[in-house]
């Protein structure tokens, strides 16, 4: 009777085995057919387009005048007016951010323009900041005894909390635990200096990047990662390696890659600065796009996409393409007047 069961059990582990690797090569072979991208919406306007969002419900469009919201199938859904060359606009996940810089009031608007939030604030507000959920307020105050730039976090309507006051200008941020890191630039003798601030409590400590402008940070244990508009850098302790990148042109910090695209090459690093892959492309670049875990890297009047081993292709377009987003579903290609919504689909191969 052992025998018996031992036999059993031995072909069911094996036949568990053969189905994993059946199915397993199904999927990768679906994965890796060929796709193309397929126009489900196009919509126009006579006036040219600023910024657009594609998000889970709506496309989303700003021309420097209003904000007009879609819904997928193309139809107006609502139109929000903006206040101008006073008007900044933000696009967070599926929210729609609107600070009105001259009556220093910031309004959150639902994906389809339902009113959620209506934040009145103080000071000479610059910008809203959007990190991980929280939102931070950004001012450029001028003072009679010079100016002053701060950051904060909005607590609640009426609430916030003080983070960092500066003399310098402020080009971003990024928060890490109890650390705070802040990437400035500083004017000296009718040129500029750029430094990287790193608070943690009552102790600081700042980094000289001279005439290089500190885009973004990233901590990767116990590496700090920091992207110039020339190199990027490792930092672990006051020791800093970096690479240069020329012709830089796009970035994305992955949880465990930096996507950066320059020199018309889009390379993966690790966090330690060694190439995981390099890829030339084959158009002149403009801008980098994750879509769907793949890479999408797209030019004046073409898209490229790598999706997969063997899933390269490009697409063309008649006009130069201003701006791509995503939803993860499908691609929004956004030209001069227009916008456009793809979906992709597998290339059905021939059968005889």
């Amino acid at each position: 009777m052992k025998k018996t069961s031992k036999a059993k059990y031995l072909l069911l582990v094996l036949g568990l085995i053969f189905l994993v690797i059946v199915l397993n090569k199904l999927i990768v072979d679906r994965m890796q057919r060929p796709v193309k991208m397929v126009e489900t919406e196009s919509i126009w306007q006579d006036v040219e387009i600023q910024k657009a969002k594609l998000t889970d419900s709506s496309i989303v469009t700003w021309d420097n005048s209003s904000i007009k919201i879609y819904n997928l199938q193309g139809d107006l859904v609502e139109e929000i007016l903006g206040n101008g060359y006073y008007t900044n606009i933000y696009f967070f996940n599926n929210e729609i951010g609107v600070l009105d810089k001259q009556l220093n009031v910031f309004y959150l608007y639902s994906s389809l323009g339902d009113l959620k939030e209506k934040i009145e604030l103080t000071g000479s507000v610059y910008s809203v900041i959007n990190k991980e959920g929280s939102f931070f307020v950004h001012r450029k105050d001028q003072l009679q005894e010079g100016r002053l730039e701060s950051l904060s976090k909005l607590e609640t309507r009426a609430k916030e909390s003080p983070l960092y006051e500066t003399e310098r200008f402020i080009i971003n941020f990024d928060i890490d635990n109890s650390k705070l890191y802040v990437s400035e630039i500083t004017t000296e003798n009718y040129s500029y200096k750029s430094v990287l601030s790193i608070i943690d409590g009552k102790e600081s400590s700042v980094f000289d990047f001279g005439n290089e402008t500190v885009l973004e940070t990233k901590v990767y244990g116990k590496r700090l990662l920091a992207l110039t508009n020339k190199n990027l850098y490792n930092i672990v302790g006051n020791e800093r390696k970096k690479v240069e990148l020329k012709n830089f042109k796009d970035y994305r910090f992955e949880d465990k890659k930096i996507l950066v695209l320059y020199d018309n090459k889009l390379v993966l690093f690790n966090p330690d600065l060694t190439i995981d892959k390099s890829v030339d492309i084959g158009i002149t670049t403009s801008g980098l796009l994750v879509h769907d875990g793949s890479y999408f890297v797209w030019g004046p009047t073409d898209i490229v996409g790598f999706v997969g081993e063997q899933r390269t292709f490009t697409k063309s377009f008649e006009s130069i393409v201003y701006g791509v987003d995503s939803n993860d579903k499908g691609l929004l290609v956004t030209h001069k007047y227009n916008t456009e919504l793809y979906l992709f689909e597998l290339i059905e191969e021939e059968k005889n």
